[in-house]
């Protein structure tokens, strides 16, 4: 709860934490069961899902690795792919 604040605004903190740890465990339920995503995206995207909700959690270095893991697996994809290059700058910036 920030201080100074009252009312709907001062419990918007609290909800937005809980929603990126909620946010967080389901993108890490789908990065534990690579099988079930052979061939799709999916599973490449939930590591950025994983990787930006710990970046606003606060959580740089659970951020930083899970960064590192999507932009693994995306090393050799065309640099101009908009959410690459999204996630490069995203990264960048932690």
């Amino acid at each position: 709860m920030a201080t100074g604040q009252s009312g709907e605004f001062s419990r918007i903190p609290g909800w937005l934490e809980s929603f990126w740890n909620s946010a967080a465990a389901e993108f890490q339920k789908i990065v534990d069961h690579p099988g079930l995503m052979v061939n799709s995206p999916v599973g490449a995207l939930a590591k950025l899902g994983l990787a930006r909700a710990y970046a606003l959690m606060g959580d740089k270095d659970k951020s930083r690795t899970a960064y590192q893991d999507f932009l693994g697996l995306w090393k050799n994809a065309d640099s101009e792919v908009p959410v690459l290059k999204e996630a490069k700058a995203e990264y960048a910036k932690l």
